[in-house]
C-alpha cells in the first residue's frame, strides 16, 4: 500500500512539472535562471479577462457511446453552443446556451449571481432530452427558474476578484519554488539562450528524494505554504482551522520519519523500477518571449503487469498579450486483463491584445479483451473571450412564484396538491421510509436510514453536509467532520472517537454499508451544537 502511494506522488511531482516552469529571466547560474523566472511570472494578461469580458464556447460530440454509457443517448454531431458574459466585480455572470440534438434545437440560460447557480426551466428539458432515465418528473410542475446556493461559490468570485493582485500567483509561486530549490543543480544547464531542465531516470529518482528531504527538513515552511495555499481563499472555512490543518501535516511528516516509514532512497528507487523516464525535458529561452517546450514521456516497466506510458507535450511562444500555445495529454494502457485504455486531451491557445482563442479536443476509449467497448467518446470544443468594459449583466429577480430551490427538492419524488380555491405548492414525498427534517426543511438520501443498538443510523456524508460541515475519509477507517473550528474524527468499526482533540467512547460503532458510510445522527448531529427529536418515524434536526 506504502509503495503504491508513493508511485502517486511520483508521477504527481512529475505531472506538476508540466505546469510549473515558465518565464524565465537573466541571472548567474542555470539553476536561479529558473528560480528567477518562477519569481517573475507575469500573468497581466489574465487581469482584463477576470474583470469584464464575454465570449462564446461551443462543444460538438463527435463520438459518444459503449456499453457503459448506453443510458445516455448523444448522437454524433450533438452541439451546446454557450454564449456568456462574464462581471467579477458584480460577481454574476449570464450564459445563454443552444442544444442542438437530434435535429431539434432546445435553448436555456444559465446565470451565476453572488453564491447562486439560477437556470431556467427550458435548460431542464435539455437536460431530460440527453439523460431520459433522469427522475426531473413533469417539468409542467416546476417555475420558469431553478436555483441552488452553495457558499463555495462566493470563493470562486473572491479568487477571481483577487486574481489582478497577484495573491494566487504569489502562493503558487512559494510551492512551485519549493519543489525547484530542491532538485540538485547537475541536471540543469544553459545553451546558448536557452535553459533545460532535463532529468533521466537516475535524475528522477534524485529529485523526488530531493524534494521528500526537503519537505522533511523544512516541515513547518512546506506546511505553511500548502496551508496558506489550500485556505487563502477559503472564506467559508470549508477546508477547516488552517492552523490545525499546519499541525496535522508537521504531525504527520514527524511520525512518519519517527516510524521509520519516511522513503528512503532505497524504497525510491524501488518504486521508480516500475516506472521508465524515456524524456523528461523543459527548455526555455531567456529572452523575453522567446520559445518555451516542455516534453515528458513515462512509461510502465512490464513487472507492474501494466502496459503504457502518459507523453505530455507543450510549446508557447511570445509575451502575455501576444501569445500562442500548444499543449497535449495523451495516455494508452493495457491492465492485466486485456483492457485497453487510450486517452487524449489536446488544446491550442492564441493571446491578442484583448482576447483569447482556444481550440480543445479529448477522446478517450475503453475496450476489453472480449472486443467490447465499454466507451468511446470524442468531444471537440472551440472557445474566443474578449474584454468588454461597462458591461451589463442582467440577473433575474428571483420570486416564490417564479424560482424553487431545487436544493429542498432533487432526489425527491414530487406531487402537485391544491386547487383552484387555493395556491397550488409542491409536497415532498422522500424516497425512503424514514423521513429527517433539518431546520424544518426536509432532506433526504439515497440511502435508507436504519436502528443499530438502538440507534438512528444515517449516512455521514448527508448529515454533515445538510449542517454546512465537510466530510473526509481517510484510510484505512477514518471519517473526519469539520465545521469551522469543529472537528469530529470517528473509525469505522470502532466505538472511540476524538472531539475537538479529546478522545472518547461512543455506544455503537460507524460502519460501511452498500457503499455508504453511516453514523449515530443523534451523536454527530449533537457534536455540531444541534437538537435531536425521533417521533413518528420521522427525525427532526434543529440548530442550537
Amino acid at each position: 500500500m506504502k509503495s503504491k502511494t508513493l508511485l502517486i506522488s511520483v508521477l504527481a511531482i512529475i505531472l506538476c512539472f508540466s505546469f510549473t516552469f515558465a518565464t524565465l529571466a537573466a541571472t548567474t547560474s542555470p539553476k536561479d535562471l529558473v528560480l528567477t523566472g518562477i519569481e517573475n511570472m507575469d500573468l497581466d494578461f489574465s487581469q482584463k479577462f477576470y474583470n469584464q469580458s464575454s465570449g462564446n464556447i461551443t462543444y460538438t460530440v463527435n463520438r459518444f457511446g459503449g456499453n457503459s454509457l448506453k443510458e445516455v443517448n448523444i448522437p454524433g454531431g450533438t452541439t451546446l453552443d454557450c454564449d456568456f458574459k462574464l462581471d467579477v466585480p458584480g460577481k454574476k455572470s449570464a450564459i445563454d446556451l443552444v442544444l442542438k440534438y437530434n435535429n431539434k434545437t432546445y435553448p436555456g440560460q444559465m446565470f451565476l449571481s453572488e453564491d447562486k447557480l439560477i437556470f431556467t426551466k427550458s435548460f431542464v428539458a435539455a437536460i431530460k432530452e440527453l439523460a431520459p432515465q433522469s427522475d426531473i418528473g413533469n417539468l409542467s410542475q416546476y417555475p420558469e427558474y431553478l436555483y441552488f446556493s452553495n457558499p463555495i461559490m462566493t470563493q470562486v468570485w473572491t479568487t477571481m476578484l483577487d486574481y489582478p493582485n497577484a495573491k494566487i500567483t504569489e502562493e503558487t509561486k512559494d510551492l512551485i519554488k519549493f519543489f525547484v530549490e530542491a532538485i540538485p543543480a547537475e541536471y540543469f544547464s544553459t545553451a546558448g539562450n536557452t535553459v533545460t531542465l532535463e532529468l533521466d531516470q537516475n535524475g528522477l529518482e534524485d529529485a523526488v528524494y530531493a524534494i521528500l528531504q526537503k519537505v522533511k527538513n523544512e516541515k513547518t515552511r512546506f506546511a505553511e505554504i500548502v496551508v496558506t495555499l489550500a485556505t487563502t481563499y477559503d472564506t467559508t472555512g470549508t477546508m477547516g482551522n488552517p492552523q490545525q490543518m499546519k499541525a496535522e501535516i508537521i504531525k504527520g511528516i514527524d511520525e512518519a520519519v519517527n516510524s521509520g516509514s519516511w522513503p528512503t532512497k532505497e524504497l525510491i528507487q524501488m518504486i521508480s523500477s516500475y516506472i521508465q523516464v524515456k524524456q523528461f525535458k523543459y527548455q526555455s529561452s531567456i529572452i523575453p518571449g522567446g520559445q518555451k517546450n516542455f516534453d515528458a514521456i513515462i512509461a510502465l516497466q512490464p513487472q507492474t503487469g501494466f502496459i503504457g506510458q502518459i507523453d505530455i507535450t507543450s510549446e508557447s511562444k511570445g509575451k502575455t498579450d501576444n501569445l500562442t500555445g500548444i499543449y497535449k495529454f495523451k495516455l494508452s494502457f493495457t491492465e492485466p486483463g486485456g483492457t485497453s485504455v487510450n486517452g487524449a486531451f489536446e488544446g491550442d491557445v492564441t493571446i491578442k491584445d484583448d482576447k483569447i482563442t482556444q481550440g480543445l479536443v479529448l477522446s478517450a476509449t475503453a475496450k476489453k479483451a472480449t472486443g467490447v467497448v465499454e466507451f468511446d467518446v470524442a468531444i471537440s470544443g472551440q472557445s474566443t473571450q474578449q474584454v468588454e468594459d461597462g458591461m451589463v449583466v442582467n440577473i433575474p429577480v428571483l420570486t416564490s412564484s417564479n424560482s424553487l430551490n431545487i436544493d429542498e427538492y432533487m432526489n425527491r419524488s414530487y406531487a402537485i396538491i391544491g386547487g383552484s380555491s387555493g395556491p397550488t405548492t409542491i409536497e415532498v414525498v422522500p424516497r425512503g421510509n424514514t423521513p429527517i427534517f433539518v431546520n424544518s426543511r426536509i432532506v433526504v438520501t439515497d440511502a435508507e436510514p436504519f436502528m443499530q443498538n438502538g440507534r438512528m443510523m444515517v449516512p455521514v456524508r448527508f448529515i454533515s453536509e445538510s449542517l454546512n460541515a465537510e466530510v473526509r475519509w481517510i484510510d484505512p477507517n477514518v471519517i473526519r467532520i469539520t465545521r469551522g473550528d469543529q472537528v469530529i474524527s470517528m473509525f469505522a468499526g470502532e466505538t472511540s472517537y476524538i472531539l475537538d482533540g479529546q478522545q472518547a467512547q461512543m455506544d455503537t460503532v460507524p460502519v460501511v454499508k452498500d457503499g455508504r458510510t453511516f453514523v449515530p445522527v443523534r451523536f454527530v448531529a449533537e457534536a455540531l451544537n444541534c437538537d435531536v427529536n425521533y417521533t413518528d418515524n420521522k427525525v427532526y434536526i434543529n440548530s442550537r
